[in-house]
């Protein structure tokens, strides 16, 4: 019995290329997913409950890029960043996203946190 082209394409070329971007995709975002995780300790509203040692995933993927990777000087700015947020008496003045969290972090004083 011979196969249709469609049948051949699907078989031959259709098939092996979803599965090898399916194998892409995993590759791509679900080995990352720690990392992505760890991520969001950094965020004002998350690293009030939040320790140092939750973000060794992102210090590790960002290693390159910081200013300094000594870590006293990470936990230090660690320490003062969730110093700041802590400070806040009322939890509504905590910035809730990202790019507000970035315009409140002082380039100079926290530049391994302005970084991530």
């Amino acid at each position: 019995m011979r196969a249709t082209p469609e049948e051949y394409f699907r078989t031959s070329i259709f098939v092996p290329f979803v599965d090898d971007l399916r194998a892409s995709l995993i590759e791509r975002f679900v080995t990352h997913q720690t990392t992505l995780a760890s991520l969001q300790t950094i965020m004002p509203r998350n690293i009030i409950n939040s320790n140092f040692d939750s973000i060794n995933p992102v210090l590790q993927f960002y290693r390159n890029d910081l200013n300094d990777t000594n870590e006293a000087i990470l936990e230090g700015e660690w320490d003062l960043w969730k110093l700041k947020w802590k400070s806040y008496k009322n939890k509504n003045d905590i910035a809730k996203y990202a790019i507000d969290a970035l315009n409140e972090c002082d380039k100079n004083l926290r530049p391994n946190i302005y970084t991530y």
